[in-house]
């Protein structure tokens, strides 16, 4: 291949995942000075010259010379290409790798390396360096270097003055055509300028020899006139250039008096200082109010945790409370312990005399049973069975009516009877509503002792009820301290945001002013 300035030969390319070589190629082209690609269809002919094409440009013929991601082998995720090649006997190492990203694709490396040195870096560095090494361009590469497939059979097949056409396109003849037609424009200014000089000599044919006198003497007083010109010329061209001085200096002292009338101090910047500062002052004082606060609240709480614990003191004068009221509860049991005693006492003494009755009832029922005896023997005889007094078998049972003395007798023992039940009944009933109020009055007498367990080291009731009292106004300063510190801090944030947006617009203000001064 050989360029406008220099002739380059390829001496060998390496090919990876580069269109139709997925895997490692490599080319060599040493010693080679005449050679032919040849194979069938899709065998990578033409990706060869595409290779040597886009090692050096970045691009190939068949693509848009933006467009970079067909380069990558499908299924590959980068491209990479090295072409060695040499130009008038120096050699150059061509490198470029192409990787595929979420938008297409972009060459991630680009190197041109002579003798271990880097000569260009990067894509754009790279190509610009290889057009002026070879004095070709990439379009004028490839149409005078590497013809693109297919322009090389319709160059052999269309008609001569088509073929003309494609030569003077593909060899950039055209500037041939330029370069005439700038040629017949300079032939036509100098035949006008030619033309015009002979009407000159033309009207001067018949000039008389006072008329050259005349034109002679002008030309002197010309001349004279042209060398106080050229002698004023210096004093003149200096006066010009002081104008132009003069001029320049007005207009930079016109445009430094218009950019001077704005700089000045904006309306209201004064009062937007003072309001800002009086801002952060307030600020500062809300924020000092705010640290007293703070400081108030942690007093407050160590004065009311000093004071102790408003639970354990409550208990203890509830416990006061419940020793006074167990205390009550045990003296009216006692008092009812007495009474059922004396209840009691009394059913057994009813109890005592209904048994005896009952025994005085049980012998008069005897005294009656012994004084008829003959009418209790008869009331035990059976028909049929012997008399336990004679032993004579009975034949018939005698009838007598049962005397009224034992029916008496009877009477009385059955009343006496219920009543000593009654009398019984009543006294185990007396017994145990002792028992329950003497129990009730046991546990009555547990619950005291345990609250006078724990009111042993207790303060008096009324020492408790101050301390509580006491507790209960430090819990209300703490209450009050802490809201007031709220309120504070609420009151030291919105100075805050008031203090800065003093200080927004007054900086606003003075970047307006400090624009127009630098500028």
């Amino acid at each position: 291949m050989r360029g406008t300035r220099l002739l380059m030969r390829p001496l060998r390319l390496e090919l990876h995942g580069f269109t139709a070589f997925r895997e490692q190629v490599v080319v060599d082209f040493t010693g080679a000075d005449l050679f032919a690609l040849s194979g069938p269809t899709g065998a990578g002919k033409s990706s060869i010259i595409d290779g040597m094409c886009f090692a050096l440009y970045g691009s190939v013929p068949r693509l848009d010379r933006r467009t970079v991601a067909p380069v990558i082998s499908m299924g590959k995720v980068e491209a990479r290409i090295r072409f060695d090649f040499t130009v008038a006997d120096r050699e150059f190492s061509a490198v470029r790798v192409v990787r595929r990203t979420a938008n297409g694709a972009s060459t991630k490396e680009a190197r041109l390396e002579h003798e271990g040195q880097v000569v260009a870096g990067d894509a754009d560095g790279m190509t610009a360096a290889v057009e002026h090494l070879l004095g070709l361009g990439f379009e004028q590469f490839t149409k005078s270097v590497v013809l693109p497939q297919g322009e090389f059979a319709r160059f052999l097949h269309d008609k001569p003055s088509a073929r003309q056409e494609l030569l003077v396109k593909l060899l950039e003849l055209g500037v041939y055509e330029g370069m005439r037609g700038d040629a017949s424009s300079r032939q036509s200014a100098a035949q006008g300028a030619a033309d015009q000089i002979q009407r000159q000599l033309d009207t001067l044919a018949d000039i008389t020899g006072e008329a050259r006198d005349a034109a002679a003497a002008r030309v002197e007083r010309l001349t004279a006139l042209r060398e106080e010109i050229d002698q004023a010329q210096p004093h003149l061209d200096a006066l010009l250039r002081r104008c132009q001085g003069a001029e320049r200096e007005a207009a930079e002292a016109e445009q430094a008096v218009e950019v001077l009338s704005a700089v000045a101090v904006p309306d209201g910047l004064v009062d937007l200082s003072r309001a800002c500062d009086a801002a952060e002052a307030a600020a500062r004082t809300s924020a000092e109010g705010a640290d007293a606060a703070d400081a108030r609240v942690v007093a407050a709480e160590q004065a009311r945790e000093a004071g102790g614990d408003m639970a354990v003191l409550q208990r203890l004068l509830e416990d006061h409370t419940t020793r006074t009221t167990l205390s009550q509860r045990m003296a009216r049991g006692r008092e009812v312990v007495t009474q059922k005693l004396a209840a009691e006492e009394r059913a057994l003494a009813a109890l005592n005399a209904a048994e005896a009755a009952a025994e005085r009832a049980a012998a008069a029922v005897s005294a009656a049973q012994r004084e008829h005896a003959a009418h209790a023997v008869a009331a035990t005889l059976v028909a049929g069975e012997p008399c336990p007094v004679c032993l004579q078998i009975v034949d018939d049972l005698p009838s007598r009516p049962t005397p009224a003395a034992m029916e008496t007798a009877e009477a009385a023992r059955a009343a006496a009877e219920r009543e000593r039940w009654e009398a019984a009944a009543a006294a185990r009933a007396a017994e145990q509503d002792r028992t329950k109020v003497e129990q009730h009055l046991d546990l009555l007498g547990e619950q005291l002792d345990q609250v006078e367990q724990r009111l042993v080291d207790a303060p008096p009731e009324n020492v408790l009820a101050e301390q509580l009292a006491a507790i209960a106004g430090l819990e209300a300063a703490l209450v009050a301290a802490r809201k007031a510190a709220r309120a504070a801090r609420a009151a030291a944030a919105r100075a805050r945001q008031a203090a800065e947006e003093a200080r927004r617009l007054r900086d606003g203000a003075w970047r307006v002013f400090d624009a127009a001064r630098d500028t």
